[in-house]
């Protein structure tokens, strides 16, 4: 098994549930919500994966954008996939999953789209979790990485572009939500 292997499990869980919740539905974290699912392009029939979906506010507007396509919300946090259980209970296209990118080994070619917001830092191997998702990503499927910068010098989205080309996506970019009260940086890259 590669590094990936609880690479959640670090992550606070009292804590980052309490924080993962607030921040999901406050004005500023809802506007880059949404920008970061329309970045995603998801398309009836499509199969999306949310890499830390949190209490599921992401995954609601995805459903609501394609409702014939079928959505994977991964998160380590049992209190928060309980409120997304809640969210998105009458929605037979939504499955939820308590884990990390380890329970994703093995898969390959499964999804069309990837989308993980503010959990790439929390990567403690970037390139083995890039790895990891570039694997379960289908062919000609598009992966979005949001990250907020923590301050004026941080690099760590072009960083992430930079690793996300290393990896093996093609067209990886980064692009930037000019509203957002802190810099706010999408990577997007398409697997080839």
């Amino acid at each position: 098994m590669s590094d990936t292997g609880g690479m959640f499990a670090r992550v606070a869980r009292g804590v980052g549930a309490v924080d993962g919740w607030i921040q999901s539905a406050s004005g500023v974290h809802k506007r880059r919500n949404l920008w970061a699912v329309n970045l995603l392009d998801v398309r009836d029939r499509m199969r999306v994966l949310e890499i830390g979906c949190g209490p599921g506010l992401r995954l609601q507007y995805a459903q609501r954008l394609a409702p014939n396509a079928s959505f994977v919300g991964l998160d380590v946090s049992d209190p928060l996939l309980r409120t997304a259980a809640k969210r998105l209970s009458a929605r037979k296209n939504v499955a939820l999953q308590q884990g990390g990118i380890e329970t994703l080994e093995g898969a390959r070619d499964r999804f069309d789209r990837i989308l993980a917001v503010d959990v790439p830092r929390t990567w403690p191997d970037l390139d083995a979790a890039l790895a990891c998702l570039i694997a379960a990503l289908a062919l000609h499927g598009q992966m979005v990485l949001c990250v907020d910068a923590t301050s004026a010098e941080d690099r760590f989205a072009e960083e992430l572009a930079a690793a996300c080309t290393a990896a093996g996506l093609a067209a990886a970019r980064t692009k930037r939500l000019h509203e957002s009260a802190a810099p706010t940086f999408a990577v997007l890259g398409l697997k080839l």
